[in-house]
């Protein structure tokens, strides 16, 4: 739950470095994650913050990797897909269809090598839980999110 932090406080803490807006933007939508793991903690129905994350977490990325006119239009795609999945009753993972459709474009976007293990491979790892939910599958999910953290924080302390 907290790892998603990480990111963003490094980059905050050392502002003084003078990071572009695009790694504060993509340290931002890391720690979404926590924002809505937290959220959820206190009340907000589940449903409502699976359907609400993507959009947030992938409009981040997409302003941070992408020009204007193109993250808008991913924007509205994934913010679209959130909307037919709750319209026609995926209650359960509001966020598939826009997860893996903003993973696949985080991929195709990026150069950065932890965004492809963080929505790569993690996302195969998502997928695998939600098709066989168990230890494995949440193992390998969490363990490509950590290491995709880590090589982001890693390329942008180590790049600036």
């Amino acid at each position: 739950m907290f790892a998603g932090l990480v990111p963003v406080s490094v980059v905050w803490l050392e502002r003084r470095r003078g990071f572009a807006p695009r790694v504060w933007l993509i340290a931002a939508a890391l720690g979404v994650s926590f924002v809505s793991d937290f959220t959820v903690l206190y009340s907000t129905p589940p449903w409502l913050v699976s359907a609400v994350y993507p959009v947030v977490q992938y409009g981040l990325l997409y302003l941070a990797l992408a020009s204007r006119l193109t993250a808008i239009s991913l924007l509205l795609l994934t913010g679209g897909l959130a909307g037919v999945a709750i319209r026609y009753g995926a209650w359960e993972r509001p966020d598939a269809l826009p997860r893996v459709a903003g993973s696949l474009a985080v991929i195709a976007l990026s150069r950065i090598p932890g965004l492809w293990v963080y929505f790569g491979l993690g996302t195969v790892g998502w997928v695998w839980y939600c098709a066989a939910p168990g230890f494995w599958p949440w193992f390998a999910y969490q363990a490509c999110r950590l290491v995709g953290l880590t090589l982001f924080t890693v390329a942008v302390w180590r790049d600036h």
